[in-house]
Parts: C-alpha cells; structure tokens; sequence
C-alpha cells in the first residue's frame, strides 16, 4: 500500500524517526524504507533487539507503535501514487482480481483504501497486520492473499515497492514486480528477487499492455532461468539469421530491449561475472553482422517502390 497505492513513505519515515527517537531508538529516514512492509509491532521489537539488546513484549511494542500511529496522523495527506489508478484498472480490465498485501494495522488507511479506488479494491481481497502471525519477509502475507483470490503462485503477478516485500513476494514463488519509490538503489530490489524493476508506477502503467503479453511460462520462471531463456533465444537467433533483432521488426522488440537492458546492468554493475562473460561472448559472435540490419531494411524498403 505505502509507496505503491500512496506516496506516502516520506510521511511514515518522519513518524518513525520521530515517535521512535521519543523513546530512545535511532530509526533513521532511510531506514523506514529498508523495514517497509514488516508489522509495525515487529519492527519495533526488532529495533530494541538490536540497540537495547532487550525483548519487548506484544504490549509494549503496541503501545510504540501507537505513538508512531498518532504522529503519522499529524502528516499531511498522502497523494495517490500517479499512475497506480491505472494499472489497477488494466488489471480488472483484463479480468484479474487485486489484492492488496500491506503490513498496516492502521483502520484510517485502510478504510481510505475503499473510498479512494471504489470497485477496484474490497475489504474481501485485502491482507493486513490483523491477518497474519508472521509479517513480511515471510512470504504468508502473499501466501494468505494468494489463498483469498483462489489463485496458486504460478498465476500471481506482485507489485511490491520495499525490499522485504519483494523478499516475501519472491518467497511464495510470485512473479514479482518492484517499483522503486524510494531513495534505495535498484540494487538493493535486484539483490532481495525482484524479477523486474521500474523506476516509478507509471512506467510500469505504460508498459502492463506488453507485460502481459509475455508468455505465461516466461511469468513462472525464475530470474536466473528467465535470463537463461532470454539468452538462448537470442543466440539461437543470431546463429540461424546471421543478424542482430532490430528495431524495425515488432516481433525482435523483446530480444533487442533484452539486449539493451544487460548492457545498462554492466554499466551500473548489477550484473554477474559469469553472466558479463556469457553476453560478451554472445556480443562476439553477433558483431560479425552488426551492419545486417540496416542494409536488409533498406533493401527491403528498395524493393517496395
């Protein structure tokens, strides 16, 4: 919900910093990000393990997070996110169900929810702190939402905007998808098993339409035998056409945007040695037919005159 339906994590991390700092706990702005998507009560007990070497009990922790309620309460009111509207509405247009997973317990959002996306999301199809025993990271949350909209992993696609969500998603074997609303590097989403990253919700509205015409088999594998398919399918091409996809054929789209995205995850350094070594090599074998491309398209432009 925060940070995916709301941009409302600014709030949440000065509430946190804040009403925590009251009681003695450091939790810095940032941190409010790295714990987003634990229960709040969790959260809290976790924070004293950690600084105060103590265990907090259920009521102590509750009585925290009571104070971090209250000064949330005093934050102007949140925006919603731009282009969430859409995508929710892609959703339901393509006859899936929406179920939102959040860490809240705070009955104000979640009555919020209802009234600000009337006939896309239901009080029936929500997961909250209320409904769990064990909060994300753990992948019940997902679990117990998946069991509500009667669907099983394989058919369940996750939008998540915090690396412990993106840990439960990736934990109840979800396609999932991350939105990185935060001040966090992608890296961070990447390293946690988001199988794809978007800068914010509407580039991922802008691109659902093609998202979902991905093959259900490539949505139910995982990230590494997704590259893996993704790079055999484009050596075998190159092998067979003697040519790189281009640009100019919709159907070579989804090769070449892999391409270009492997080139932008060497230069930020999120991709592996092994895989760099397997993609130069593909590069290797291609750069033979690097001018391919352009002399067939102009040839074929030639013979249409």
């Amino acid at each position: 919900m925060d940070g995916v339906i709301y941009d409302s994590m600014p709030n949440h991390a000065v509430s946190w910093h804040e009403s925590m700092a009251a009681f003695g706990l450091d939790m810095p702005l940032e941190g409010a990000y790295l714990y987003e998507g634990m229960r709040g009560v969790e959260t809290i007990k976790l924070l004293a393990r950690n600084q105060w070497q103590k265990e907090l009990t259920d009521d102590e922790a509750a009585r925290m997070y009571a104070a971090k309620s209250q000064r949330y309460a005093t934050c102007p009111p949140a925006r919603i996110m731009p282009g969430i509207r859409d995508v929710m509405q892609q959703i339901k247009d393509g006859g899936m169900k929406i179920c939102v997973v959040t860490g809240s317990g705070q009955h104000v959002l979640l009555d919020k929810l209802q009234d600000d996306f009337p006939g896309l999301v239901t009080k029936e199809l929500m997961v909250t702190a209320f409904d769990v025993t064990h909060g994300k990271p753990d992948p019940e949350p997902y679990l117990i939402g998946m069991r509500k909209c009667g669907v099983k992993p394989w058919q369940t696609i996750v939008v998540e905007n915090a690396p412990l969500g993106v840990r439960a998603a990736a934990a109840a074997h979800c396609f999932t998808i991350a939105v990185n609303s935060g001040p966090l590097p992608d890296k961070v989403l990447w390293d946690e098993g988001a199988d794809l990253v978007f800068p914010d919700m509407v580039s991922l509205s802008t691109q659902w339409a093609s998202l979902m015409a991905m093959t259900p088999q490539k949505l139910t594998l995982s990230q590494k035998e997704r590259w893996e398919q993704n790079y055999k399918e484009l050596r075998d091409f190159i092998i067979t056409r003697k040519q790189l996809p281009s640009k100019h054929r919709k159907e070579e789209h989804d090769m070449l945007n892999w391409m270009k995205y492997n080139r932008k995850c060497i230069a930020a350094g999120k991709l592996s040695a092994e895989r760099i070594k397997k993609f130069q090599e593909l590069m290797d074998m291609a750069r033979p037919f690097l001018k391919v491309n352009q002399y067939a398209y102009a040839a074929k432009q030639q013979g249409k005159r």
